[in-house]
C-alpha cells in the first residue's frame, strides 16, 4: 500500500470540509445527524446518515457528499461530482445503507438516498490548507432521491 502524498491528504481534508458544511446545514434545517463516515466493513462508506424530520414522517437519508472547485464562470448546477457516483458506487451505498438499517431493526422504515455537491469558486492551487478559512461561500446543490433503481 502506498503512503499518502500531500495531494491525497489535501483532497481528503477538502472532502471532510465539504461533509462538515453539509452536516451543519442539515442541522440548521432541523435534521438529526445519526452518523458520519459510517463504514460497512470494507464494502463501503456512507458520508452522512441523517433523519429528515421536516415532515410528519421520519425519513432516514443516506447522503453522498462530493466537494469540487470550479472557476467562477462555471458555478451553478454542476454535473461534476454527480457524475463521479458510478453504478458501482451507488450499489455500495445502497448495500451499506441496508446493512445499517438491518443492524438497527429499521428495514421497514422509510429511507432515501441523496447526493450533495459542495462547489467552491477558489483556485485550489492557491490554497495550501482547505481548513484555513480561505474557502468561503460554497454553492451547495442537494438532490433528494438521487439514487434509485436498486
Amino acid at each position: 500500500m502506498k503512503s499518502p502524498n500531500d495531494a491525497d491528504l489535501w483532497k481528503k481534508r477538502l472532502g471532510k470540509l465539504g461533509e462538515q458544511i453539509v452536516a451543519e446545514r442539515l442541522r440548521e434545517l432541523g435534521w438529526e445527524i445519526e452518523a458520519r463516515n459510517w463504514r460497512n466493513g470494507r464494502c463501503g462508506e456512507i458520508d452522512i446518515i441523517a433523519r429528515d424530520t421536516r415532515d410528519t414522517q421520519d425519513i432516514y437519508v443516506f447522503l453522498e457528499v462530493k466537494t469540487r472547485f470550479y472557476p467562477r464562470a462555471e458555478m451553478g448546477f454542476q454535473t461534476a461530482g454527480f457524475d463521479a457516483i458510478t453504478k458501482g458506487k451507488k450499489k455500495k451505498i445502497v448495500t451499506s445503507a441496508r446493512c445499517y438499517l438491518a443492524q438497527r431493526g429499521l428495514l421497514k422504515t422509510q429511507y432515501r438516498f441523496d447526493i450533495v455537491v459542495v462547489a467552491f469558486s477558489s483556485n485550489p492551487f492557491q490554497i495550501d490548507n482547505p481548513d484555513s478559512g480561505k474557502l468561503q461561500n460554497p454553492v451547495v446543490t442537494h438532490v433528494e432521491h438521487a439514487i434509485g433503481g436498486f
